[in-house]
């Protein structure tokens, strides 16, 4: 299990914006010979990436070497209910994968509504980071971003980008709020930290019946898994803002639909989007 397929290149500008114009047609649509051409898990990771992307269109800055940068082809088959919990699906898969090489006696690892995923010190270990407005003590490690790309007979694929960092130092981290796992004290390799990664997506679409053949064998999501997805999820039980102006939402997160619910003085809010702070810890 895991890639049917790893295209790796030494520089590129973004492994998103490459694997679109290959799946694409000039107006957008995704190609009819797509899948032979790219196969469901295929994956094309790059060493260094001059113009990475995030969500939103946000750049995705790393050094020339040390992030594990990867995008990978996916053909879920997924009604639209469940695709909306695809990045966090794959945002789950990631951060138990990542745990598995931290000290989780000092680190706890987990995500952040609705792609990323953070380490942070838990409170009897001893390490004390510096606090960031919005994170506390919480870095991000890593990012996932999953784009649509579809044409009118209903045949789609998913671009699922994946971007950790793995060996940075302090100083070549771009933000505050980032960290690394070398900076946590763990030595990973990255070439087979890639290897696992295949295995984690694969493990974690399984888990759903998707084979890349037709439609998965699910149409909701299993309770168990929407359950694991929230145990997971370090936004929960925090007071949070989201959103800017007049369109602010601020409460406490109480679950995942996959929108993001908040209970606010007023009732109960589903956020569809937007940059996640916190505030306080929820009582």
């Amino acid at each position: 299990m895991g890639f049917s397929r790893l295209t790796v290149v030494e520089k590129i500008d973004s492994t998103q914006t490459y694997l679109y114009s290959q799946l694409t047609t000039p107006s957008g649509l995704l190609r009819l010979d797509a899948p032979s051409r790219w196969p469901h898990l295929s994956a094309l990771r790059a060493i260094s990436q001059t113009a990475g992307r995030g969500r939103g269109g946000r750049s995705w800055v790393t050094p020339e070497r040390g992030a594990l940068l990867v995008s990978t082809v996916l053909y879920p088959g997924l009604n639209e209910q469940l695709l909306g919990w695809l990045p966090l699906i794959i945002g789950d898969a990631v951060a138990k994968l990542l745990a598995s090489h931290l000290d989780t006696n000092l680190w706890q690892v987990g995500t952040k509504w609705p792609n990323d995923v953070l380490i942070q010190p838990r409170p009897d270990s001893g390490i004390e980071l510096e606090e960031v407005p919005g994170w506390g003590q919480a870095r991000k490690v890593c990012g996932v971003l999953c784009e649509l790309v579809a044409n009118p007979n209903g045949k789609y694929a998913v671009i699922a980008g994946v971007g950790i960092n793995v060996a940075q130092s302090r100083e070549q981290l771009p933000v505050d709020w980032a960290g690394s796992l070398a900076l946590a004290g763990a030595n990973v390799k990255i070439p087979a930290l890639v290897l696992e990664l295949g295995t984690t997506i694969d493990f974690a679409l399984r888990e759903l019946g998707v084979s890349g053949e037709g439609p998965a064998k699910v149409t909701s999501l299993p309770p168990v898994l929407h359950r694991r997805i929230c145990d997971g999820c370090l936004t929960l039980g925090q007071q949070v803002q989201v959103g800017e102006g007049d369109d602010v939402v601020v409460g406490t997160a109480i679950d995942i639909c996959p929108q993001l619910v908040i209970s606010t003085p007023t009732g109960e809010v589903e956020v569809q989007a937007g940059d996640v702070l916190k505030t306080r810890f929820a009582s």
